[in-house]
């Protein structure tokens, strides 16, 4: 891919663009292409870390991630039950941390409530 089709990809793709430009670092080890892109890296990745944190202000999600899980309690009735994902969800964090969750072998609490921020570790 190159050219503008690799623009249109990049453009449309936040990780893919990160992924570049990580890459683009690599090579300036070896012979700079571009002297600002430790600079761009950390434009994007404040956008990303911007993003999350906005999103999860969205009360609605949280609310259908909350019902699911009262769900699951209501249906099997078991104590304790085991709730497993494949990747990294704040979404469920957040709601299990309101539902008053432990999770297996960590406090509650990855959601600070009272300044409505996501834990500063998220994206680095």
């Amino acid at each position: 891919m190159q050219g503008e089709a690799l623009k249109q990809h990049l453009e449309s793709n936040l990780e893919s663009m990160l992924d570049y430009m990580i890459s683009v670092r690599s090579v300036n080890h070896v012979s700079e292409i571009e002297p600002k892109i430790d600079e761009k890296i950390k434009v994007v990745q404040g956008f990303i870390r911007n993003e999350i944190i906005e999103g999860m202000k969205c009360e609605d999600v949280n609310g259908v991630y909350k019902e699911f899980y009262l769900k699951i309690l209501r249906k099997n009735r078991r104590n304790p039950i085991n709730i497993f994902t494949t990747n990294y969800d704040l979404y469920s964090e957040r709601a299990l941390d309101e539902l008053g969750f432990f999770r297996d072998g960590e406090s509650r609490g990855a959601w600070n409530f009272g300044s409505q921020k996501a834990d500063s570790n998220l994206v680095t």
